[in-house]
C-alpha cells in the first residue's frame, strides 16, 4: 500500500496512468501459488486505509477461488467431452454395427440372386438394404445428438423390442420370437435405452457368430428389476461368459 507513489522507490511509472498518486496491490493466490495481482490506483494522495487493504485482500481471495473453479470447470469439461466421445462410440457399436451387418448380408444375398438370374429377388434384397441404410443413418444422427432411439420416442420399450425382433427375423432369415413376462411398468428412460441397445447387440451377435436357426427374446418385468434374455440355438460359448452376459442384462429399476 503506497499512499504517495512519489515516495515509493518500487513504483513503476505508466504513461497511461500518469495521474496516479496512491496505489494498493494485493496478491491473488491459492495456497502458495500466486495467480495474479489485484491492483487499485487513485489520483488522490492518502486514498487507502488498512480497512481498504483488508477489503481488497478479501476480494482477491474470492477472485482466486473463482479463477480456480473456472480452471477446474474447464478440466471437468474436457473430461465430459471424452466421456461423450466414448458414449458416441458405444452408440455406434451398438446400433450401426447391426444395421451395416444387415446391409452387407442383403447385398450378398442380392449378388447370389443375380448369379441365379432372379431379378425379383435382387430387387427385394436391394430394397431391404436401402431401408437398413436409411435406418442406420437416422440412428447415427441420433447418437451424435444424444437423442433417444427413434423407436422409444414412439413406442413403449416392449413394443420397441418386438419391432426390433421382427426386423431382425425379416432381414436375417432367422426365426425370432418375442415374449413378455410379469407386469409391464415404466422404468427410467436411460434404462430403456440400455435394454434396447443390449437387445440390438445380442441380435447382432446372433446374426454374425451363432449360426443359429432360431432365437427367443424375453423381457421380464419383476418388482425390483427388469431382465432381458436372448437365447438362440446356435453353436454357443463358454458358460462363464454366458453367466457374465446374463448378469450384464439385468437393470435395476
Amino acid at each position: 500500500m503506497a499512499n504517495d507513489v512519489s515516495k515509493e522507490p518500487k513504483f513503476r511509472f505508466v504513461e497511461e496512468l500518469s495521474d496516479t498518486n496512491s496505489e494498493l496491490a494485493v496478491p491473488v493466490k491459492i495456497g502458495e501459488r500466486i495467480l495474479g495481482v489485484l491492483d487499485i490506483e487513485s489520483d488522490q494522495l492518502n486514498a487507502f486505509s488498512e480497512a481498504d487493504l483488508s477489503t481488497a485482500q478479501t476480494l482477491a481471495d474470492q477472485l482466486a477461488v473463482a479463477i480456480e473453479n473456472a480452471r477446474l470447470y474447464k478440466e471437468t469439461g474436457q473430461i465430459a467431452v471424452m466421456e461423450e466421445r466414448n458414449r458416441i462410440a458405444r452408440e455406434i457399436h451398438d446400433t450401426l454395427a447391426q444395421g451395416f451387418t444387415g446391409i452387407i448380408l442383403q447385398l450378398e444375398a442380392a449378388e447370389q440372386a443375380l448369379e441365379r438370374d432372379k431379378t425379383g429377388d435382387v430387387v427385394s434384397h436391394l430394397n431391404k438394404a436401402r431401408s437398413l441404410a436409411r435406418s442406420s443413418l437416422s440412428e447415427a444422427r441420433r447418437s451424435v445428438w444424444n437423442l433417444r432411439p427413434e423407436a422409444l420416442e414412439k413406442l413403449k420399450l416392449s413394443d420397441a423390442i418386438r419391432q426390433e425382433v421382427i426386423r431382425f427375423s425379416q432381414t436375417s432369415g432367422i426365426k425370432a420370437d418375442f415374449t413378455i413376462s410379469g407386469v409391464a411398468h415404466d422404468i427410467h428412460p436411460e434404462q430403456e435405452i440400455t435394454i434396447l441397445r443390449i437387445c440390438q447387440e445380442a441380435l447382432t451377435n446372433t446374426r454374425k457368430h451363432s449360426r443359429a436357426s432360431a432365437v427367443k427374446v424375453n423381457l421380464n418385468f419383476d418388482k425390483n428389476e427388469t431382465v432381458l434374455t436372448v437365447i438362440d440355438d446356435g453353436k454357443g460359448f463358454e458358460s462363464e461368459f454366458r453367466h457374465r452376459l446374463e448378469e450384464n442384462t439385468k437393470v435395476s429399476d
